[in-house]
């Protein structure tokens, strides 16, 4: 498992190793009003064409 902390919400919650994105945007009940395109992993911004990332340690 690892830890997300999202800035949205100022909540922490675990994934499992491989999680996409879009799993942890449904996870932490995020409604944007448009398409998330990436994330910040490791202090490194991560974009994807695909809409999903996948998390690896």
């Amino acid at each position: 498992m690892i830890q997300v902390y999202c800035k949205n919400n100022n909540l922490s919650k675990e994934f499992p190793v491989g999680s996409s994105l879009l799993n942890i945007y449904h996870g932490f009940n995020l409604d944007f009003p448009y398409q998330v395109v990436s994330a910040k992993v490791n202090n490194r911004s991560e974009g994807s064409t695909s809409g999903f990332i996948i998390i690896k340690i």
